[in-house]
């Protein structure tokens, strides 16, 4: 599966983002600022600025705010896609 992160197109809007990645997926316009293929069951780890995000596997979609030092994870069940779970660690630099 890949998984893409996103920033907001508009700075403030994350919750529009939201909303146009789970319904448009890849197609929202929105800014991609990560993006890697993750195998079933697998856990990846994206360093990011700290900031406010979207990640999204297709149109399953999660907003997420990322804060300096800290690693905040993500679980992406796809049972809809026949998969088990993979997990997503966000993290700034520093973080755990």
């Amino acid at each position: 599966m890949t998984l893409d992160v996103y920033s907001s197109l508009y700075p403030g809007e994350l919750r529009a983002a939201l909303q146009r990645v789970e319904s448009l997926g890849e197609n929202s316009g929105e800014p991609v600022v990560a993006r890697t293929a993750i195998p079933s069951g697998a856990t990846y780890r994206f360093n990011l600025a700290p900031g406010r995000y979207v990640a999204a596997v297709g149109q399953d979609a999660h907003s997420v705010t990322v804060s300096s030092g800290h690693a905040t994870r993500l679980d992406f069940p796809s049972s809809c896609l026949g998969l088990t779970g993979t997990g997503v660690a966000l993290v700034s630099p520093g973080g755990a």
